[in-house]
C-alpha cells in the first residue's frame, strides 16, 4: 500500500498535485493510495492559472483527464467573434481532485462559493462544499468530452468521500506581537490597562508629521492594491471620508501576480 501526502498552494504546484489526486481517485477502490491525501490551499481566487487550450498535450497527461482542467472562459471575456474561449484551468483542477480545499479564512471559504468572489468557480466549489456537508444541491456538468464527462464525475464522485472545504484563519505568533510586552511600540498596553495605546498612537502621528490629537480618529490600512483587498471601497469613501476630522494612514504595496 503506497501512502502518499500532497499539500498545494495555489495554481502553480498543480500539475503534480492532479496526477496524485487523479491516481488516487483511480487506484483507491483497489486499495492503492487509500491513506494517501492532498490538500489545496487557496490564497487568492483571482490566480487561477489559465493557459490556451492548445497546450493540453504538452501537459504528459493522459486525454481521459482533460474534462478536471478543462475550462471555457464566458462570452465577455473573449478576444473575438470566432474565439471559443477553450482553455486549461490549473487551480480547477486542483479543486476538482483535491481531497481537502482550505482557505486562508472562514469568510474567505464562504466567499469563493459566491457568484461575486467565486472568480468562475463558485458552482464548482460550492458542489464539493455541499456535498460534504450532506446537504444536495443539483450541479450540471458540461463538457464537450462524454470521456471528459464520466472521468470528472468519477473524480468527484469519488474525492468527495474524503474531501471537505474549510477556512483556516491565517494567524501571528501572539507571544512576538504582544502589545503587552512587544519591544517594537514606544509603550506596551493590554485589555486591562489602554493608556499605552493612546502613547502609540501620539508616537505614530508625530513620526508621520501629523497634529497630534487623542481626540481625533486615526483609520489605518495595511495591504495590498488588490481588488481582493477591497481597494475599491476605500476609494470610494475616502473623499467623503477625508471632509470629517479624521487622520488616514495607509501602508500598502503593489500586487506582482
Amino acid at each position: 500500500m503506497l501512502n502518499y501526502f500532497s499539500l498545494c498552494n495555489q495554481f502553480h504546484p498543480n500539475l503534480d498535485f492532479v496526477c496524485f489526486s487523479l491516481l488516487a481517485a483511480k487506484y483507491r477502490p483497489y486499495g492503492v493510495y487509500k491513506d494517501s491525501r492532498s490538500i489545496l490551499v487557496i490564497h487568492n481566487l483571482a490566480h487561477q492559472g489559465v493557459e490556451p487550450a492548445s497546450t493540453y498535450p504538452d501537459l504528459g497527461l493522459p486525454p481521459e483527464w482533460y474534462g478536471a482542467l478543462e475550462w471555457v472562459f464566458p462570452e465577455w471575456a473573449r478576444r473575438h467573434a470566432l474565439d471559443k474561449g477553450e482553455a486549461v484551468n490549473f487551480l480547477k483542477g486542483a479543486v476538482v481532485t483535491a481531497d481537502r480545499i482550505v482557505t486562508v479564512s472562514k469568510g474567505y471559504s464562504w466567499e469563493v462559493t459566491t457568484a461575486e468572489g467565486g472568480q468562475g468557480l463558485n458552482e464548482l466549489l460550492s458542489s464539493r462544499k455541499s456535498v460534504l456537508n450532506g446537504i444536495h444541491i443539483h450541479f450540471s456538468l458540461s463538457y464537450s468530452s462524454t470521456t471528459s464527462r464520466k472521468q470528472l464525475s468519477r473524480v468527484i464522485k469519488v474525492n468527495s468521500k474524503y474531501a471537505s472545504t474549510a477556512g483556516i484563519v491565517n494567524g501571528i505568533d501572539i507571544n512576538d506581537w504582544n502589545p503587552a510586552t512587544d519591544k517594537c511600540i514606544p509603550c506596551h498596553y493590554s485589555v486591562d490597562d489602554l493608556s499605552g495605546k493612546a502613547k502609540c498612537k501620539g508616537a505614530l502621528q508625530k513620526e508621520l508629521g501629523l497634529p497630534i490629537r487623542p481626540d481625533v480618529p486615526l483609520i489605518g490600512f495595511i495591504g495590498r492594491l488588490d481588488y481582493q483587498k477591497g481597494i475599491d471601497l476605500i476609494q470610494l469613501i475616502i473623499p467623503d471620508l477625508m471632509r470629517e476630522d479624521v487622520q488616514f494612514v495607509s501602508f500598502d504595496s503593489f500586487s506582482l501576480l
